[in-house]
């Protein structure tokens, strides 16, 4: 213990404050023996302005030295200044008057005359509470650093957080957090405050976090007043020493922006996927959509032994109708041709297209015989003997049809093709408003 003090004490630079001579050589003396340094002075005066060039580790000053000066005044000053530790060279009948101020604090002063133990003590000790203090003030400055750092990064993450209890209570959110759900709902259970229900809704992350253990992430919609917005919300479980589960973190990151372009690239491609397939006028699909059907359907017809038709379709004397009532009534009565077309054919497997001017295409796939594609034609033609009703003029347009059949006809697109169009030239030539199927291609 005794060489633990000497440690303490040894090499320090003492400023001593005394106007009795004798004293302070009695104490300088003391405190060479323990290894210190000491430098005198008479007053408190001179006790401050040597501070400018010396730094002293500690300042031993008499409760009443020379000057005007009274020594606990001084050495507030210069503690208050230089934060060295004070001790005070006092006498029992000094601090018996209680006018000293120091006598609540019996580590605060030394009894003169100074006896040798307890002046050494007396040193160790304000050596030994001042590097104390400072260890403490350095380690709650870091404590400080540490936690405003924390909170800055937590308010700067560009991303909501909040803290929950497993009741769903919420104890903590960042700034951002209490934008993003309108307002500080600190103390509040998340149900109630954000969802407004008296529940944890089925589908919470922060539920599903709770009982699985593991981070879950999810989309979801939120009102925020009357602003709807589009968050991701990821959840993660906090746990104690032995595992269990004592709360959940919940990062929401708003995706607005994000989800809006998502959407708005969807109905660009949606867009451009329709004008790459289908017909702008009718709405139908187009011969590309058309040629990709019936590569499907007899591929499908191959492996499973299945028969498919193609009719090829032609309005009879559209072109005069077109010219007579002018193109936005020959677009009209197109249209409406389409949807008697695809009325005609509800099954979802059946494809009706238009390829171009007023021809149109249908494809029949998994035929069972070879009549349904004939009756589906006579169907057709009686179907269009109904009247059309375009800028108030009663019309009716008929159809020329050319059937071919796979595999009767062909086992490929383009010879399948090829016989629906000469069939459709056939049913044209012989009189119109009929079909025709040719299987012998010139």
């Amino acid at each position: 213990m005794e060489r633990e003090r000497m440690r303490q004490s040894s090499g320090a630079i003492i400023l001593l404050v005394a106007e009795e001579q004798a004293v302070a050589l009695d104490v300088e003396l003391q405190l060479q023996l323990f290894g210190c340094h000491a430098h005198w002075v008479t007053t408190g005066e001179e006790a401050i302005e040597l501070m400018k060039k010396l730094h002293p580790h500690l300042l031993l000053v008499d409760i009443d030295p020379a000057g005007a000066m009274y020594g606990p005044r001084a050495g507030a000053i210069i503690r208050e200044r230089h934060g060295i530790p004070v001790l005070f060279l006092t006498t029992a009948a000094e601090l018996v008057t209680g006018e000293t101020g120091i006598e609540s604090d019996p580590c605060s002063y030394v009894l003169k005359p100074c006896r040798s133990r307890e002046l050494e003590l007396a040193i160790e000790m304000a050596l030994y509470r001042s590097r104390m203090n400072l260890l403490l003030d350095e380690a709650l400055h870091q404590a400080e650093l540490k936690r405003a750092t924390l909170e800055a990064i937590v308010a700067g993450i560009g991303v909501g957080l909040c803290v929950l209890d497993t009741e769903f209570r919420i104890f903590y959110q960042n700034p951002l957090h209490r934008v993003i759900t309108n307002g500080d709902k600190v103390g509040t259970y998340c149900f109630a405050s954000i969802r407004n229900r008296d529940q944890p809704c089925e589908e919470c992350p922060m539920k599903r976090c709770f009982e699985t253990g593991r981070v879950d992430t999810t989309e979801r919609e939120y009102h925020n007043g009357e602003l709807l917005q589009f968050l991701e919300i990821t959840t993660s479980p906090i746990t104690n020493s032995r595992g269990v589960i004592i709360a959940g973190v919940e990062l929401v990151k708003e995706i607005t922006t994000r989800k809006e372009s998502e959407l708005a690239l969807q109905e660009s491609e949606e867009r451009h996927r329709e004008l790459a397939n289908y017909d702008t006028l009718t709405g139908l699909p187009n011969r590309r959509f058309f040629d990709d059907r019936l590569h499907q359907a007899l591929a499908q017809a191959r492996r499973f032994d299945r028969q498919v038709a193609i009719l090829f379709i032609d309005l009879d004397h559209f072109k005069p109708i077109n010219d007579r009532l002018g193109h936005a009534a020959g677009d009209d009565l197109l249209k409406k041709v389409a949807l008697r077309l695809r009325d005609c054919c509800p099954r979802e497997s059946e494809t009706v297209a238009r390829i171009g001017g007023d021809e149109f295409i249908i494809l029949l796939p998994e035929l069972r015989e070879q009549s349904e594609a004939t009756s589906m034609a006579a169907r057709l033609i009686r179907r269009f003997s109904e009247k059309f009703s375009i800028e108030s003029e009663e019309l009716t347009i008929n159809l020329s049809i050319g059937i071919s059949l796979y595999p009767q006809d062909g086992t490929d697109a383009k010879i399948l093709l090829k016989h629906a169009d000469t069939a459709l030239y056939r049913a044209k030539r012989e009189g119109r408003n009929t079909w025709r199927r040719d299987s012998q291609i010139s």
